[in-house]
């Protein structure tokens, strides 16, 4: 088994995730990723930035690339388009073209367009359903700012709207972790009006006024990503014993609807659910990170690490640690857990990772995979 941080010759065993920003022809750029890796299978998506070993590229236009291959490993891909439209639909879609889930096999990755409208969890609980109940990815990612598109990549084909997934097998294990950034602020709201992933009134007013007031924000500053990227809905959700969280998973409201004064989530909070103001601050942000990090290194004793994925949020890194602080984290998570480890990151608009034997969706959240021979 042998995983890069760049592109080389691979058997046709191989495995490449690779993540792109947009303002490439994406085309073009799987063509040349082909070009070098001809026999691997080739799934992924756009991505804000990328983290690798030694350092985040931050830039218009990065590709990153990782390689998982050797005798002892087998991979299955899967797409379904339109996932927006039905999600529970993509899901079935997915699950019958991975095929029965393995015995004690590795979480499943997922990429998804996050732009769409898509109800992660309906998607979440299609595939745990079909035998998938771990699963670990993140939302397709681009540029900081207004909101633009996305792309989803299986094989040749760069898709909207679509989610893809990568099956291993073999003798590879996972030893996952993950962490967010936020405090709750103690103040308790009330959903009590929602329909799927989206809410129209919490303590029986406007969704969209209540998150406003609770921000201190004016009608033009609330549509505005920069003035409310601080903020999330924390929301705590039944788990298995002996599975604690570090707090209340957090959501971002990812959308407004001014006409009807709602607010648009990844994933729903049903009416009747208890939610908490969430604020990050800088601290939270970067310390956990990096006691995740130790978490994960004593966890990994005994173990033979291979490659490092990490799919942190989007919103956590440059647009709210800025430049220096996003590379040292990255730097010293790196130093504790391995300078050499190959290491490939994407920055998602939206995170699925499980905690204890159950996958939720999450967002301000830093999900981090450490693939390792199987003992």
């Amino acid at each position: 088994m042998r995983p890069w941080n760049r592109p080389a010759a691979t058997p046709p065993s191989s495995q490449s995730p690779p993540s792109s920003t947009v303002l490439y022809d994406q085309e073009a750029v799987l063509r040349g990723v082909r070009s070098v890796l001809p026999g691997a299978r080739l799934v992924g998506a756009s991505t804000q930035d990328v983290s690798r070993t030694g350092d985040v590229e931050s830039g218009d236009r990065v590709v990153g690339v990782a390689i998982i291959g050797g005798s002892q490993v087998t991979a299955r891909s899967a797409f379904a388009p339109n996932v927006s439209k039905d999600p529970a639909a993509a899901a079935r879609m997915l699950a019958e073209q991975l095929g029965p889930p393995g015995p004690d096999g590795p979480p499943l990755l997922l990429w998804y367009d996050p732009l769409t409208g898509i109800n992660v969890d309906t998607l979440i609980a299609g595939l745990r359903a079909a035998g998938y109940p771990k699963i670990l990815g993140g939302g397709a990612g681009q540029p900081w700012g207004p909101l633009y598109r996305t792309y989803q990549y299986f094989e040749g084909l760069v898709m909207r709207d679509s989610a893809v997934v990568l099956r291993l097998d073999g003798d590879l294990e996972f030893v996952q972790d993950l962490t967010h950034g936020t405090d709750a602020l103690g103040i308790e709201l009330e959903v009590t009006a929602a329909e799927g992933n989206v809410i129209s009134a919490i303590d029986g007013r406007p969704a969209l006024d209540v998150w406003r007031e609770q921000l201190g924000l004016g009608d033009e500053d609330i549509l505005d990503i920069e003035a409310t990227a601080a903020w999330a809905l924390g929301v705590s959700l039944p788990m298995e014993p002996g599975h604690d969280y570090e707090g209340p998973i957090t959501r971002s409201v990812f959308g407004f609807r001014t006409s009807t004064r709602e607010v648009v989530l990844q994933a729903p909070i049903p009416a009747g659910m208890l939610v908490q103001v969430c604020h990050r601050t800088p601290e939270a942000v970067f310390d956990r990170a990096v006691v995740m990090a130790t978490r994960l290194h004593a966890r990994l004793a005994g173990r033979s690490p291979v490659l490092a994925l990490s799919f942190e949020c989007a919103a956590r890194a440059r647009p709210f640690l800025g430049e220096e602080l996003t590379r040292r984290e990255i730097g010293q998570m790196q130093t504790i857990l391995g300078e050499t480890l190959p290491w490939l990151g994407m920055y998602a608009w939206g995170e699925v990772a499980p905690v204890g034997p159950a996958t939720y969706f999450h967002n301000y959240t830093f999900p981090l995979a450490v693939l390792c021979r199987r003992r």
